[in-house]
């Protein structure tokens, strides 16, 4: 008599070698079925595209947090730029976007990239009230509000950052002039200060110059003086 397996080990067995301990690579025609909402395993998904540079860059991470989370979820990947359908439906607007999607609500990514920061973001898994429903779920009020959510993220945040950084800088080069401006104007002081007592130096000389020659002169019409009686 053969032994029985339990649904676990038969879905393992069924499983190809690419979903076992490594990134899954889904198409439009196979998306909804391997996924299945996240159920009941979450599923955390990276949508890229072949020429970006970061993509590129996270391609080994990505692979070692397949091993890392090897029986815990399955990590996969979408190449956005083929599988059109997939990426619209999930309204993809810049690479590499990260999806969790866990008991049919999802949720994007926005922390380090980092394995150890992928691997307990996935563990942590998706609390009450801070995932969406997933997209073909979602009310039009939902859609509505996750576009213009994902456009605060991508759009506006980013140039927030980008003003403070100007503002930050333009107060760092004001500082820089105040600064230069006070030392310009006690340098300033300090030669005027300067400039006075020199000026002030000079005239006690003119003063003692003129002085010298009248004691000079008394002293010779003593001395004829002092003659004329003798």
């Amino acid at each position: 008599m053969r032994p029985r397996l339990g649904p676990w080990a038969v879905a393992a067995a069924v499983l190809p070698r690419s979903a076992r301990g490594e990134v899954v690579s889904l198409t439009d025609a196979d998306f909804d079925a391997r996924v299945a909402g996240g159920i009941p395993k979450p599923w955390f998904v990276k949508f890229y595209a072949p020429w970006c540079g970061h993509c590129r860059a996270m391609a080994k991470d990505w692979a070692l947090l397949a091993q890392q989370l090897e029986g815990e979820a399955g990590i996969a990947q979408v190449d956005a730029t083929t599988e059109v359908g997939v990426a619209t439906e999930w309204g993809i607007r810049g690479y590499p976007t990260l999806v969790l999607i866990s008991g049919n609500r999802s949720k994007k990514y926005s922390g380090f990239y980092s394995v150890d920061a992928w691997a307990r973001f996935v563990r942590a898994g998706l609390g009450i009230g801070e995932a969406w429903p997933l997209p073909k779920h979602r009310s039009r009020p939902e859609r509505l509000l996750c576009s213009a959510l994902e456009v605060l993220l991508e759009l506006v945040l980013p140039l927030l950052v980008v003003a403070a950084v100007l503002c930050g800088a333009f107060w760092y080069l004001w500082s820089l002039e105040k600064r230069a401006q006070r030392s310009r104007e006690a340098l300033g002081a300090r030669e005027e200060e300067r400039w006075r007592e020199q000026m002030e130096a000079a005239r006690v000389r003119r003063r003692e110059g003129r002085a010298r020659p009248e004691s000079q002169g008394g002293a010779v019409e003593l001395a004829a003086d002092g003659g004329r009686e003798r």
